[in-house]
């Protein structure tokens, strides 16, 4: 099953002029929006009666080598209602923050402390902002390319 023409449509309307782009991959459906929206757009996802995108069941980070500095962060929702799951995409650039989105899905705090951990990626208002994997007292990002340069 994929999304239909209008269920796309409605997912336009719904990141509005936060919507960096929109593209098909493997038969999901990505959709790359401006890092200060995340909160506004996976809220309205999951509040949506069409839509209900409601359950976070990923989140994880790209290490973009080729843009050195680059992360892409994604998440990984699904909706129960349609059957359907999507991705959103937002771009971080090297040493800036992004925004938690546990206001909108509480398990995604454990996703965001292992990015966090792995990656050094700031989670602005995540709760419980902390190593996970790695001592508490490690000081580097073990899954960063650029220490492999």
């Amino acid at each position: 099953m994929s999304l239909s023409k209008k269920e796309k449509n409605l997912i336009k309307t719904i990141a509005g002029r936060d919507l960096v782009g929109m593209y098909e991959k493997a038969g999901d459906l990505f959709l790359e929006i401006i890092p200060s929206s995340i909160v506004r757009v996976s809220t309205m996802l999951c509040a949506h009666e069409d839509m209900g995108f409601k359950t976070l069941m990923d989140a994880f980070v790209v290490d973009n080598l080729s843009s050195l500095g680059k992360f892409s962060i994604y998440y990984q929702l699904y909706s129960h209602d349609i059957k359907e799951r999507l991705f959103i995409e937002i771009g971080i650039e090297n040493q800036e923050q992004a925004l938690s989105l546990s206001i909108v899905f509480s398990n995604v705090v454990w996703y965001e402390r292992e990015i966090f951990d792995l990656f050094g990626i700031v989670f602005i208002n995540n709760p419980d902002l902390r190593r996970i994997l790695n001592p508490h007292d490690y000081n580097e990002f073990p899954l960063r390319k650029e220490l492999l340069l």
